[in-house]
């Protein structure tokens, strides 16, 4: 009786502890996730680590079939630099690895292994790893063989030659005749050929790694030779090439400027354009080249490219100062011979004028061709101007002013505005009534900042001077012909003076 008594006790003791065993995997206490790391190198050094490749984790159920079978696992991961890789939370189950990399044959972990079946046949049967609840697991180093890439015999180079410039394919110079390039490939030079054959056909050469390739216009008169190309040359390729055009330098200096100018932080600001077309079908004017002068004493150089490169109207030169309208300047192929080098001089004048007489009163400056013998820029009669008018209000009866200035430039002689018309008699500008004095000043450069003087006599106390500074004369974009007003309160004028000499 003690025998079996005890034998029960000890199979029902033995179920509860499997009981419990069971539990602790899956149910009761949870399943706890695990963790496998692993490094792919390469093959044939595996000190070597390879960066970027893709691991994949599947489930064992999930491989060889036509479906998606999920399983328990089928998740993916990224090599880092070290070549390594993690994978987190995985759950218990059988897994298949695969992983490859660019360059790489694709490879699976753990391998299948091949049995011989009694018809002299083999079957291949799946190997996994058996991941166990809350395990770590270190697949240490996957080994990726690289791939061989035997070149072809010979690959088709086209190259499309751009203008470095412009940004456009080049095809033809200003009078319509094909640009030629001798190209050099490898070493093997080819005779000059049209660009557009180049970009539509190209030439074979013998495959290589990398082919080195040099590119040189005709004549070299239009583009700068290029030798510092670089071509993958395992297949056939199609590279854009970047040719600099053959520039020539344009030195431009100030004459003449206005003392109010430089003193302030006015500049010239220069851009070269490929002019739109004139009946509005093609595509608007074109920024080439852009600079600006900051100061007018000094030389400045601006380069440009030679003149095949642009249209058949040739290119414009754009000359623009705060205060005057934009002067444009043209430059043809007859003014200057196509893809010339050297310097040439273009003077900006600020007191010259141009024969031209409207200018401003349109507004905008005519196209006048670049003429090498004179080489000057007349910009004073691009000058933007408005009228300015001095208002004096509370002088006395019989006060006077006797004389008037103001410091930007102006037309003619200041003018005593009365009742609606002009009296340029100075004995005139007398108050004979209590309404104000306007002094006007026709045609002001507009832009700037000015300052102004008027003498005032009174019957009372004598002569006194008024002047004051920094007042900006803006031009008047709505009405043109609108003057500038400036009020000046004589009375309060006279009490800062008598404040000012106590």
């Amino acid at each position: 009786m003690n025998l079996r008594f005890w034998g029960g006790w000890f199979l029902a003791i033995a179920g509860i502890s499997i009981l419990l065993t069971m539990g602790c995997e899956k149910g009761a206490l949870g399943v706890k996730p695990a963790t496998i790391v692993g490094q792919v190198v390469y093959k044939d050094n595996p000190s070597l680590p390879v960066v970027n490749a893709v691991v994949r984790m599947i489930s064992k159920e999930a491989v060889g079939t036509s479906e998606l079978v999920q399983g328990n696992n089928f998740v993916s991961a990224v090599t880092g630099a070290d070549g390594k890789f993690v994978f987190e939370s995985v759950q218990a189950d059988n897994v298949v690895f695969e992983y490859s990399a660019p360059g790489y044959a694709s490879e699976i972990y753990p391998k299948a292994e091949s049995d011989e079946e009694e018809g002299g046949g083999t079957t291949a049967e799946i190997e996994f790893v058996s991941i166990r609840s809350g395990a770590f697991v270190d697949l240490r180093m996957l080994p990726l063989q690289k791939i061989s890439n035997p070149l072809p015999a010979t690959v088709n180079v086209k190259l499309d030659l751009v203008d470095a410039t412009t940004k456009q394919s080049i095809i033809a110079d200003i009078n319509g005749n094909p640009i030629k390039f001798f190209v050099s490939l490898n070493g093997k030079n080819f005779d000059a050929m049209e660009a557009a054959l180049w970009r539509a056909n190209g030439e074979n050469v013998s495959a290589s790694a990398e082919i080195k390739a040099v590119v040189r216009h005709e004549d070299g008169s239009l583009y700068i030779a290029k030798d510092d190309i670089t071509i993958n040359g395992s297949n056939d390729v199609f590279q854009r090439v970047e040719l600099e055009p053959v520039t020539y330098q344009l030195s431009l200096r100030c004459l003449n400027v206005p003392d109010y100018m430089t003193g302030s932080s006015a500049v010239v600001n220069l851009f070269a354009e490929i002019p739109a077309n004139a009946d509005g079908t093609g595509k608007p004017a074109q920024i080439i080249k852009s600079g600006v002068m900051n100061t007018f004493g000094d030389m400045y150089v601006l380069a440009l490219p030679g003149l095949a490169l642009q249209n058949a109207i040739g290119m414009d030169l754009r000359i623009q100062v705060r205060g005057y309208y934009d002067e444009i300047i043209r430059f043809t192929n007859n003014s200057l011979g196509m893809g010339s080098r050297g310097n040439y001089r273009l003077d900006i004048d600020f007191l010259a004028e141009d024969s031209s007489p409207d200018k401003v009163d349109k507004g905008v400056s005519p196209v006048i061709p670049f003429n090498s013998p004179e080489q000057i820029v007349r910009l004073y009669d691009n000058m933007k101007t408005r009228d300015v008018h001095l208002v004096v209000t509370n002088l006395g009866l019989n006060d006077s002013i006797t004389d008037a200035f103001i410091s930007l430039p102006f037309t003619g002689d200041p003018y005593r505005y009365y009742k609606g018309t002009k009296n340029l008699e100075k004995n005139d500008w007398v108050a004979t009534e209590t309404s104000p004095i306007t002094i006007g000043f026709d045609k002001v450069a507009v832009g700037y900042q000015m300052a102004y003087s008027i003498a005032i006599k009174t019957v009372a106390s004598g002569t006194f001077s008024i002047y004051k500074s920094g007042l900006t004369v803006n031009p008047d974009v709505s009405s043109p012909s609108r003057p500038l007003e400036f009020t000046i309160n004589w009375f309060d004028e006279y009490q800062k003076l008598k404040s000012a000499a106590n």
